[in-house]
């Protein structure tokens, strides 16, 4: 009867019951728990649910089941559950228990962590250990950005002992954040702010995201601009899946009923003059981007060279920002702000930004300012913003230097609780924080800097217009008798 009442509960997704089966020994509750959360990520929360309804009934002292019942909402006595995670699992593990937004989990664990953090402050961190503190402030300042000041206090008053590698980076990383105030350099604001905007990564979408940045406000004479990136833009090549980033209207649906037909080669062979233009436009030439952005310094280099061919995306996206960055720091120019940007990156605004309120918080708290606040997202991705963020010339040059500075760090004693390598907005987030670096999002209409400002999405390159469509076909058909693809691709241009 058990056994029938378990499986009226099973989940209706074979994989996740298989899952929980292989699961129920503690070396694979860590595993267990990333694919669940994915699961939860792309909508599967029914199955998820009743799959840790069916593990707290089999086996409730299970270490996979107690992170289960933590994660997604199970659980009845959060606070004492909050310490001992912090205590006995590192970044890896945790990033996947505090996701800044779950259906499934709600706010419940994230305000256990606020209590937990203040019960902790006051009675002096008593009882504590360097690994959970630890913890504590990674996550305190994705969640409760407002205690990490307190909490770095804290732990610096307590002189701790750091002989162990934790309770050193620890150590310093409080020493940083709490020493990132300094005093601020006022500028007059009748004297108009010099603006460095550092440009990297893939150029896809860059015209038309460049024409919304005007919004920013910012006074052209007083900008310059450097672009670091790579030869090709990022156009996809037309397969079925990726034929609607080339191109639109009826001729998409012509065109992908067609490669599905007869196949990519086909239409390769059919269409030379289409697919030429298709490849020599997903490439440009410095003098082409110079000439646009009105630049004042562009390298553009071939990302399938070495040693660029062996890079991973995440160690492109590094190398290019500190590359962009270092372009501007070694002009002849003294700069007073620094605005790194993707070139895909749109903007929308209903008000003009306060630059020079920017500018004085940014040297005063060592922060910046950024498009997204440091988040744990539901699949255990996390970090902070790397498509917009803006501040003084140091907190700027600390934050995009991780490419150097992280490899420095993997390669010494420090503790850092994330992968030895370079992943994307992790890198940035902890890196920064060694750094005394933070980062502020910007927020629609509640910031005074930033009155109405609001970011548009990330812009693929333009579709090929119908006209230039039109032509090139006809290029290719006018020698040759039409057959029935020519004439649908024909009538679906002109109709």
């Amino acid at each position: 009867m058990a056994r029938a009442n378990e499986d009226a509960c099973a989940p209706a997704d074979p994989e996740l019951q298989r899952l929980l089966d292989e699961g129920e020994n503690a070396a694979r509750a860590p595993y267990l728990l990333v694919q669940l959360c994915r699961a939860e990520q792309i909508g599967q929360t029914d199955a998820v649910n009743r799959l840790v309804s069916v593990a707290c009934e089999r086996a409730p002292s299970a270490p996979v089941v107690r992170l289960l019942s933590f994660r997604f909402g199970q659980a009845t006595d959060l606070l004492p559950s909050v310490r001992d995670l912090l205590n006995n699992y590192e970044m890896p593990v945790l990033r996947y228990l505090f996701p800044t937004n779950s259906p499934l989990q709600g706010s419940r664990s994230i305000e256990a962590l606020r209590q937990l953090t203040e019960d902790l402050l006051a009675n002096q961190l008593a009882e504590t250990t360097p690994m959970l503190l630890y913890n504590l402030l990674i996550l305190n300042e994705i969640h409760h950005p407002s205690l990490t000041p307190a909490l770095c206090q804290a732990m610096l008053d307590a002189s701790p002992d750091v002989s162990a590698p934790v309770a050193l980076t620890l150590n310093r990383m409080a020493k940083a954040l709490v020493g990132s105030k300094r005093p601020a350099r006022i500028l007059t604001r009748e004297r108009p702010l010099r603006t460095a905007i550092c440009i990297s990564g893939q150029l896809r979408g860059y015209k038309e995201a460049f024409e919304s940045w005007r919004h920013f406000g910012l006074d052209p004479s007083h900008c310059r601009i450097f672009v670091h990136s790579w030869t090709e833009v990022g156009r996809k090549y037309p397969t079925p899946e990726h034929a609607g980033r080339c191109f639109g209207g009826h001729f998409l649906s012509v065109f992908q009923r067609e490669v599905v037909k007869s196949g990519l080669p086909f239409l390769e062979r059919r269409f030379p003059r289409l697919f030429e233009h298709l490849l020599k436009s997903a490439f440009v030439t410095e003098k082409d981007v110079q000439e646009f952005y009105g630049a004042q310094r562009v390298i553009l280099e071939d990302h399938m060279r070495p040693p660029y061919a062996n890079f991973t995306n995440s160690q492109k996206m590094h190398y290019k920002m500190h590359a962009a960055h270092q372009l501007a720091v070694t002009s002849r120019e003294d700069f007073d702000l620094y605005i790194r940007i993707r070139p895909d990156k749109s903007v929308k605004s209903l008000g003009a930004v306060d630059w020079h309120a920017v500018y004085d918080r940014s040297l005063r708290d060592g922060t910046l300012t950024t498009n997204m606040r440091p988040s744990i997202f539901l699949a255990g991705g996390m970090g902070v913003a790397d498509e917009f963020a803006v501040g003084a010339r140091e907190p700027m040059s600390a934050f995009v230097g991780a490419w150097t500075s992280a490899p420095m760090e993997w390669e010494g004693s420090t503790y850092t609780g994330f992968a030895q390598s370079f992943h994307g907005h992790e890198t940035l987030f902890w890196n920064g924080l060694l750094q005394g670096i933070r980062t502020v999002q910007i927020q629609a209409s509640r910031t005074p800097e930033f009155p109405g400002i609001i970011f548009g999405g990330l812009l693929d390159q333009e579709l090929l217009p119908s006209e230039l469509l039109l032509s090139l076909i006809r290029e290719d058909t006018d020698a040759r008798i039409p057959d029935d693809t020519d004439r649908q691709f024909l009538d679906a241009l002109m109709s």
